[in-house]
């Protein structure tokens, strides 16, 4: 096997050393020979130019390497098939369709970068390669305080066409600008419809599809909130639910349909559904419901593509500990012409809904988690078994579309980009489905999208994907599925006082929970060393290190104030209130500087919108440190 097989997202199917080597000194020279607009060539000589290679796209000079990219018969195993040849003498990428075509390019890009980077020649080899899964998509949050600049959302695109992530979908909810109601999102940043015309013309050339997802049933308290659409409501004071049976419903969800269809060209609408919670009287209602709002988007010229939870009894299980509203065979009543949607948040051996619809004739999409929801960052620790685990499973169950899911709760406390990292592996195991992906293409992403293989860096990950394991258990009810289920607790007890509107104080920790969060701090302060020697050795994105040093700073300053605020309580016992108070009064500071740090870090790659929601949220907590000290104080008197 060539050196640089194992550096690739997603790892090809079949690598073949050659003999030789390319001196990549010499520059490259670039030539379309099909559609020079979608065959990836463009973006593969900026990138080739930024890694410091002279490339340029023209007939070949004597002096550079030829790199001809185009379609051909040649390579077997599907439309995205192709066959990447790097010999002496040149490189030549023939794709099954533009395509394949594409994706060639962008494994090379990947190995000629890795080599300019490394300041070496190119071992030559010859890479055959066609996914195992057609659909391989992103579902990524908008409607929950964080919404990409345009720029920044071409920037995602531009990665997820290099990962050869085939769907890019855009949870909405209320984030897009519905020419047929215009108070709906007013005011949050949603996105325009000459900003999807945009991205739409950019994402085709990366060969990603943009697709609209919105709800028609349940999680609608946005537009169900406003007093013009309070009648739609279920009940008055079920505020997310809409009220199928009230008149306008469905001119309502008629109208949003028509508006997302004349500005994604994608043939998929999703339209929800999931977690609707007040119907759970029965399935029949909802499957009315869904077959009247497909019908809408066929008469539309689209597949609606509906949740399926209400018939997963794994998945209200796993997370709800409760039964499935609905019965499992129930969801067979589904019409033919939807696309059923299942989710597996937790590893998982098999999924018996995602069996019965594809043993039964659906072509159902299996979505797992990137476990950024309520995370200081995202738990890698979760989020690599499920999407490797799952991935496997759809591939057993012989269904062909996979999806990783991006869900930013309460405004989303991680930052978006922090998110490429759980793309890779969703890259890698959607493509070829296999045990040991998760690990491998994150090893492989750290060199792909830092420029190096670094020690420190790769251990800062590692503790950054499993912060939450750094805490004790919040004081959340033994009855709370996602502390438990999930590992909740770094986010929680960082939000806790402003979560639960309660007076400040010490949270009562036994000797055990002290020790671990000694353990942690100690932890957090050599990542803190690693990163800053990480620094002088990434070559590629030195920008992204500022969101991992946020995170760190981030969950150290929630460990040091579990810490500070035991030692109050202790020292406030002992009758020095006066030296509590300090400690705890020195809080404030701090974490006002690490607000700040969150406001700028959200101004890189946001709009503006949502991010008061996230300092007010600050803001109440250093309320309670300044409370906490002033009560403290006075008790020192």
């Amino acid at each position: 096997m060539t050196d640089w097989a194992r550096s690739l997202v997603p790892r090809p199917l079949r690598v073949e050393p050659l003999a030789g080597s390319l001196d990549l000194s010499r520059g490259v020279s670039v030539l379309s020979t099909d559609d020079a607009d979608l065959d990836g060539t463009a973006y593969l000589v900026a990138e080739l130019a930024a890694a410091g290679i002279d490339a340029g796209r023209e007939e070949p000079a004597a002096q550079r390497v030829p790199l001809t990219v185009g379609v051909g018969d040649e390579p077997a195993g599907g439309p995205e098939a192709y066959v990447a040849e790097l010999r002496p003498d040149g490189i030549v990428v023939t794709g099954r369709t533009v395509a394949g075509a594409h994706h060639g390019a962008m494994t090379v890009l990947q190995v000629l970068r890795r080599a300019a980077l490394r300041g070496e020649p190119v071992r030559c080899g010859r890479v055959v390669d066609a996914p195992r899964l057609a659909i391989r998509g992103y579902t990524d949050d908008l409607a929950r305080g964080q919404v990409s600049t345009l720029a920044d959302l071409r920037d995602v695109v531009a990665f997820l066409g290099e990962q050869k992530v085939t769907h890019y979908a855009f949870y909405l909810e209320d984030m897009f600008e519905f020419r047929s109601h215009p108070l709906i999102g007013a005011g949050r940043g949603r996105l325009t419809r000459a900003e999807v015309a945009d991205l739409h013309a950019f994402a085709r050339a990366h060969h990603v599809e943009l697709v609209p997802a919105i709800q028609t049933l349940g999680h609608m308290e946005r537009i169900l909130g406003l007093p013009e659409y309070a009648h739609l409501r279920e009940t008055e004071e079920n505020t997310s639910l809409l009220g199928p049976d009230r008149p306008g419903a469905y001119d309502l969800i008629a109208d949003l349909l028509a508006d997302l269809a004349a500005s994604f060209p994608s043939r998929y609408v999703v339209i929800g559904a999931d977690e609707a919670f007040g119907m759970d009287e029965g399935s029949d209602r909802w499957l009315a419901h869904a077959e009247r709002v497909r019908a809408i988007a066929a008469g539309l010229g689209k597949t609606a593509v509906v949740a399926c939870d209400m018939f997963d009894t794994g998945y209200y299980r796993d997370v709800w500990r409760r039964p499935a509203p609905f019965p499992v065979s129930d969801a067979l009543r589904l019409s033919r012409d939807m696309v059923p949607v299942v989710a597996a948040f937790l590893p998982t051996e098999k999924h018996d809904l995602l069996a019965t619809l594809v043993r039964e004739g659906y072509a159902p999409w299996a979505v797992t988690t990137l476990s950024n929801y309520t995370r200081l960052h995202p738990r890698w620790a979760l989020a690599e078994p499920c999407i490797e685990s799952f991935a496997m499973v759809t591939a057993d169950a012989g269904g062909d579309a996979f999806f990783a899911s991006s869900f930013c709760d309460e405004g989303g406390d991680n930052l978006r980009a922090l998110n490429y990292q759980g793309i890779a592996v969703l890259s890698d195991a959607a493509w070829q489905p296999r045990e040991g992906s998760a690990r491998e293409a994150t090893a492989a992403f750290v060199e792909q999208f830092y420029g190096v293989v670094d020690e420190d860096l790769a251990a800062l990950l590692d503790l950054l994907g499993r912060t939450d394991d750094l805490f004790p258990r919040p004081p959340a009810p033994p009855d709370t599925p996602p502390v438990d289920t999930f590992g909740m607790r770094g986010w929680t007890w960082f939000h806790l006082w402003a979560l639960l509107n309660s007076p400040p104080a010490p949270p009562v920790l036994d000797p055990a929970e002290v020790a671990l969060l000694e353990r942690s701090a100690a932890e957090l302060a050599t990542a803190a060393q690693r990163l800053h020697r990480a620094r002088s050795a990434v070559r590629r994105n030195h920008e992204h290190l500022d969101l991992l040093e946020h995170a760190l700073r981030w969950t150290a300053h929630t460990v040091e104030r579990l810490l500070v605020l035991d030692r109050a309580r202790s020292l406030a016992e002992a009758g020095d209130a006066a030296t509590a108070a300090r400690e705890v009064g020195a809080l404030a500071p701090a974490l006002a500087a690490i607000e700040r740090r969150f406001e700028e870090l959200w101004l890189r790659t946001n709009r503006p919108q949502g991010l008061d929601a996230n300092l007010r949220r600050f803001a109440r907590i250093r309320e309670q440190y300044v409370l906490l000290a002033t009560r403290l104080g006075e008790e020192a008197g």
